[in-house]
């Protein structure tokens, strides 16, 4: 009898397909990968500049003559609060003469606090000298050296030409045979510059007009006067 043989091999049949069934399941589609987050983009601060740190007694070699003084020396301030003080020192008796008769009187003097140099005259002296007395303003400054120029490079020995090219508005004041004066003029003061030439003997032949003389004076005075071959300077004790 066949029919057993028929059964079981449907039963084998089935099982087959059953296996197979549960073997070809579909793949799962794959997730995409998040995309990292963007970091932030971050403008680093800048870094701030150091303030400058203010020098109350700089280099010869940094100074300038200017209307307002050499600065930080100001021209029209009180030495009490001036920012240029430590610029000078107070030389106590500094005038004192018993050989000349000065011992009595106004004897100290504000002395500029730079070594001595020698004049373009061939004398030395500090390359400035003021003119101040206990609590009133500092109202002259003399220049003393070449070294000392204003920001546009005049100062003495600069030629008469130099200095009108430097400054279109350059004032004309008292001329004879002495010198010539001339100055610019601030809200704090003026730049007086003198200037001589060979015509009456006071300097070397072939010697053209040129500034032998230069002083800062406080607003309020009188920039129009003559100061060579006279002794009066800023700081004279006499």
């Amino acid at each position: 009898m066949k029919t057993p043989r028929i059964l079981v091999v449907s039963v084998i049949a089935a099982m087959v397909l059953s296996a197979g069934s549960c073997d070809a399941e579909p793949d799962a589609t794959p997730s995409p990968s998040p995309s990292p987050a963007a970091s932030p983009i971050v403008t680093p601060e800048p870094t701030p500049s150091p303030e400058p740190v203010f020098d109350p007694h700089p280099p010869l070699s940094d100074l300038y003559v200017t209307t307002d003084g050499i600065l930080p020396l100001q021209i029209g301030v009180p030495l009490a609060t001036n920012t240029g003080a430590a610029m000078l020192f107070l030389e106590v008796d500094s005038c004192y003469s018993a050989e000349l008769g000065i011992t009595s009187g106004d004897l100290d003097r504000w002395i500029a606090d730079y070594s001595l140099g020698m004049h373009p005259d061939g004398w030395e002296m500090r390359p400035f000298g003021v003119d101040v007395s206990g609590a009133l303003p500092l109202w002259r400054i003399d220049v003393f050296s070449d070294t000392l120029t204003t920001p546009e490079g005049i100062g003495i020995g600069s030629l008469l030409t130099d200095v009108q090219a430097a400054y279109p508005d350059l004032v004309t004041g008292v001329s004879d045979a002495l010198s010539q004066i001339y100055w610019i003029e601030g809200a704090n003061g003026y730049v007086v510059f003198e200037v001589q030439d060979d015509s009456e003997g006071f300097q070397p032949p072939g010697t053209p007009p040129t500034v032998i003389l230069m002083r800062v004076i406080m607003a309020g005075e009188d920039p129009n006067w003559q100061a060579s071959n006279s002794g009066n300077v800023a700081g004279a004790c006499f």
